[in-house]
């Protein structure tokens, strides 16, 4: 097995951290030959640096893009996977920047469960409003992907389709990158290995997350608002959608990004964001200072790791 890692590397300076955390914990859990296939995206020549210095990084010079959110993530995956399999990859996996390997030889244990039906193992964000593959973590076969050709999102004309809608009702979701590979899935009549929440105590409703006892996910590394899935959103979260669906769609992840950079007091003006970014930051602290200690409270029992 040659395994492709992708990973796209959108760091704040408060994140570095959590870089160097998901870097150690590939290099000290991943069994086969692998490589990171990663892009540094608006972040700072320190992280650069950083990546470059890694002999297991090979960091891919992609031409930055105006699109944002789940648009954004896809374009730079979509670019990332050609790089991996044109260097002859047999496997795909993907992490985000706040998410990695805590157990020993996830990769042997995850690429023997893929077969003809089962053809992708992946995260799922949430167990009742969001059911999609999530690229918290997802892997693959460079088979599964010549053969069915998925996409990370669907195009505009198969999420108006009836077909989408029959799967978006089977399968509730928002619609971000991973759900088209979830459609292509859900079309061909095959099958996905599913990574739930396996983690047995929570400091947060959401930050703080382990999949299927092989994956942590921190949650809310790279986005402002640190949006997270809810069945029932808070007035505020209600209120701001409709705010910014005043705006054109090509501007609205960007109206959110400048305000969080420039007048976070309006942000910060509703209770709920200010809460959510407190709960992030004590979640992430902890992470932080001791992985080790972390993941075992989180879990509950003893884990393997680095």
């Amino acid at each position: 097995m040659k395994l492709g890692i992708l990973s796209i590397y959108l760091v704040s300076p408060d994140n570095t951290g959590l870089l160097t955390l998901q870097l150690d914990y590939i290099a000290a859990n991943t069994a086969s030959n692998y490589r990171i296939y990663g892009v540094a995206v608006r972040t700072t020549d320190e992280v650069k640096s950083m990546l470059h210095q890694r002999h297991d990084v090979c960091v891919v010079d992609i031409p930055e893009t105006s699109l944002r959110g789940a648009h954004e993530h896809s374009f730079y995956l979509d670019r990332l996977l050609d790089h991996a399999l044109s260097d002859g990859c047999t496997h795909i996996a993907i992490f985000h920047l706040d998410s990695f390997p805590i157990a020993a030889n996830w990769d042997s244990h995850i690429a023997s469960r893929l077969n003809e039906k089962t053809v992708m193992a992946a995260a799922v964000r949430e167990d009742v409003v969001d059911q999609k593959p999530f690229t918290a973590f997802m892997m693959f076969e460079e088979a599964f992907h010549r053969i069915h050709k998925p996409t990370f999102l669907p195009t505009k004309e198969e999420a108006t389709s009836e077909r989408y809608l029959s799967y978006r009702k089977a399968f509730p979701h928002t619609i971000e990158s991973g759900c088209g590979y979830g459609y292509t899935i859900f079309c061909e009549g095959l099958d996905w290995y599913k990574l739930g929440w396996t983690n047995k105590s929570n400091n947060h409703v959401y930050f703080g997350v382990v999949h299927g006892n092989l994956v942590y996910h921190l949650g809310g590394a790279t986005h402002k608002e640190r949006s997270y899935p809810t069945g029932t959103p808070t007035i505020g979260k209600r209120i701001r959608r409709r705010i910014i669906h005043l705006f054109p769609p090509r501007y609205r992840s960007k109206t959110v990004s400048f305000v969080f950079r420039h007048a976070p007091f309006i942000a910060h003006a509703f209770p709920d964001v200010k809460h959510t970014q407190n709960a992030f930051e004590r979640e992430r602290n902890l992470l932080l200072t001791n992985p080790d200690a972390y993941l075992r409270r989180l879990l509950n029992k003893s884990v393997t790791v680095p």
